[in-house]
């Protein structure tokens, strides 16, 4: 099995405030504190990793279950 090789293009827009976006070619605002020179006008860098982190989870345990025919009502 080969390794997928996924590219993201992040840019910034002003101090802390960045948008983003991946082969989906959607943007995404990311944005940091007014401590850290940004708005506080979209998630953090932070926010959006857990966020990701907590997505891929559920997919594969939802995938898991299905497999598993396992009806999950709620997550």
């Amino acid at each position: 099995m080969g390794a997928t090789v996924t590219e993201v293009e992040v840019r910034q827009l002003q101090g802390g405030t960045f948008v983003g976006k991946g082969p989906s070619n959607h943007w995404v605002n990311i944005d940091t504190g007014r401590a850290e020179e940004g708005h506080s006008a979209a998630s953090g860098p932070m926010e959006l990793l857990l966020m990701a982190l907590g997505t891929c989870s559920g997919i594969d345990i939802n995938l898991m279950l299905k497999k598993m025919r396992v009806q999950v009502e709620d997550m």
